[in-house]
Parts: C-alpha cells; structure tokens; sequence
C-alpha cells in the first residue's frame, strides 16, 4: 500500500494514515520519498511519499477546508510515457501531466491550492526535511522554493530554479536544508523534485547504462512563509495548527484527466 503523505503539501495536511513516525515538529518538513505523491511506474507501482506539508489529503482535513485528493500518489508528471514520449520531457510544476490545462490539479488557482500556509520560517532557517523511500528509484532530490507577490501569483519553473536549496547535511531518512538569507514572502512555495534514475538507456556517447536517457520524475508543492520572526515558539512561533480558514471559491471546475 502506498503510505507517504507530506501534511501542508498540496496533497493537503494530515492524511488519514496520520503522522509519519519521523515526527512532526514545527522545524522538520517531513517530505518522503516520493514527496507525497507517487506511485510511480506504467504499471503504477507505489513508490513511496510523504507526510509534512502538502496541498491536499486523501481524506479531506478536519482543520481545514481542504477537499479529499484520491490521486494524491500519482503526482508523477503524468507517467514516464506521458512525460518523455507525449510531452517532450515537460512535467506540471507541481508534478501533474504537463498536458492538463492550466492551472493544473496542484497547481495555484486550481483545486488543490487553497491558500493555507502550512509552516512558517525565518530567513536563512536550517530546515529538516524526512525522505522516506518504500522502492528506492535512485536518482537525485532537489530542493527550491519560489517567493511570490500574492497568492494568486502562479509558481513557475524559472521561479523555482533561481531558489535552489542547499543541502546541508544528509543522513539515513534525513535532509537539512538551508533557506536563503535574503529572501521573504508571505506567499512562498516550496518544491521537492526527484529525478529517479533506475531505467536503462542511451548516455548519448554511444554507451548505455542505468540512469541514461529518460527517467521518472516526481514533484510536490507546499505553501509557506518565510518572514523575520518566524519559527519561533510562544507569541512569534507561527507554526501552530492555524484556525480554519476560509477559501477562494474555484471559478470553474478543473477538466478530468
């Protein structure tokens, strides 16, 4: 059974399996392997996931005004065949096919995106991140949040990569990061991207080998704030499950995959 969940994430907060035993501290974003939404394969096979900040949950929230997400494990660019062969390589910004329309499922403005800010940081914050693989596709993680204006100003992929996140330390289940120094918004997403590398194919030398040529790809998207102040306990500390918040109603109703 697929078991990651990411609370916060676009998946949104806590999943009906609960808490990840990694912890749920107000410092650790707890992602996982698949950093909440992936199953992964043609064959659709689980991976892993998430539990710590995510856009959605598969249960609806009790807290919050989050709708239940029954694909919540599927955010892997729509499937390798999808991704490499329809799309050209292109994946959604938040992990959903790259051919939905925008906004897409995860997408801001769409229905996964409701505006509730599910941690809050300090500038320049080390924050711990929990990987949790079931299947181990190899590859690499990266890291990047994107600073908006707004909340209806949508998260782009030019965005995200001026933000690359440091890894600072990495050990067993666990990453640190670093966020940078100069940067606050109340509006910020933070991504996590995997590039899987488990398939065999062509290294364009002339050579084959594990990792070469096209590789799954799975992404997530959770709202944040980094603001002086923040991550702080007592009157400071924003990290406190907020009330329940109200949410922009949905223009229209996102198209069916």
């Amino acid at each position: 059974m697929y078991q990651g969940r990411l609370e916060g994430a676009r998946n949104h907060y806590v999943s009906c399996r609960q808490w990840s035993s990694v912890g749920t501290s107000p410092a650790t974003l707890v992602l996982c392997s698949a950093l909440v939404l992936i199953i992964h394969r043609l064959e659709y096979t689980p991976t892993g996931g998430c539990w710590n900040h995510r856009r959605e949950t598969p249960c609806g929230d009790v807290s919050y005004d989050t709708p239940p997400n029954f694909e919540d494990s599927e955010l892997f660019c729509g499937g390798i065949k999808a991704q490499w062969e329809d799309n050209g390589g292109k994946c959604g910004v938040c992990g959903d096919n790259y051919a939905q329309p925008r906004p897409r499922r995860h997408e801001t403005g769409s229905m996964y995106a409701r505006n509730v800010t599910v941690r809050r940081y300090a500038p320049g914050a080390l924050v711990d991140i929990a990987v949790e693989l079931e299947t181990n596709h190899l590859g690499h993680f990266e890291f990047s949040i994107c600073p908006r204006r707004s909340w209806e100003e949508p998260e782009s992929d030019e965005c995200f990569d001026r933000h690359l996140l440091p890894v600072v330390t990495a050990s067993g289940p666990a990453r640190k990061v670093q966020l940078p120094e100069g940067v606050t918004c109340e509006h910020c997403v933070l991504r996590w991207h995997w590039r899987s590398a488990n398939n065999w194919g062509d290294c364009g030398d002339g050579t084959m080998a594990l990792g070469c040529g096209p590789q799954e790809t799975y992404r997530n998207c959770a709202d944040v704030a980094i603001q002086q102040g923040f991550g702080l306990r007592g009157p400071l500390g924003a990290n406190a499950r907020p009330k329940r918040l109200g949410v922009p109603a949905l223009k229209s109703k996102p198209n069916d995959i």
